[in-house]
């Protein structure tokens, strides 16, 4: 959802409905993001609705959500890694696909057999290269310094 597709009557009731009432307005605020973030990972701009502290009550405003990206330095350890494996000049590899992930266990949930993982939870990235029609899938910690293809 963008922002011009934002239903014109949704901030003027959210705001008729605080004027009811001090407590309903965040409670609505975090449903309305809940609601309308929904196209978050599907590279598709997402809605944020925040209250903003104003006198004598609240200015509702729609801002489309920040995308988080990994970072540079995890791409080109993850490029530099795949064209080593597959032979294909690291230029020529394209990320299609990011997004922040968290994995089960330290073998980022792709445990080999007789493999010991520790057990905690991993926060990191799943990042999609493709090349022509083929596709490779990264599994990474934070800082890429792990990494596994899926």
């Amino acid at each position: 959802m963008q922002c011009d597709q934002i239903k014109p009557g949704l901030v003027k009731n959210l705001q008729k409905l605080h004027q009811s009432s001090k407590y309903m307005a965040p409670a609505l605020a975090l449903a309305a993001v809940l609601s309308l973030g929904m196209g978050m990972g599907s590279g598709k701009p997402a809605i944020a609705l925040s209250f903003m502290a104003n006198q004598p009550g609240f200015v509702i405003s729609a801002a489309p959500a920040q995308t988080v990206q990994p970072p540079p330095t995890l791409i080109s350890t993850l490029r530099r890694s795949l064209s080593k494996q597959t032979g294909i000049p690291a230029k020529a590899l394209q990320v299609v696909e990011s997004s922040p992930k968290t994995w089960p266990n330290g073998c980022l949930g792709l445990a080999r057999p007789d493999e010991m993982c520790t057990q905690v939870m991993i926060p990191g990235w799943r990042v999609v290269f493709s090349h022509g029609s083929q596709r490779w899938i990264y599994r990474t910690d934070a800082t890429g310094k792990t990494h596994r293809l899926e």
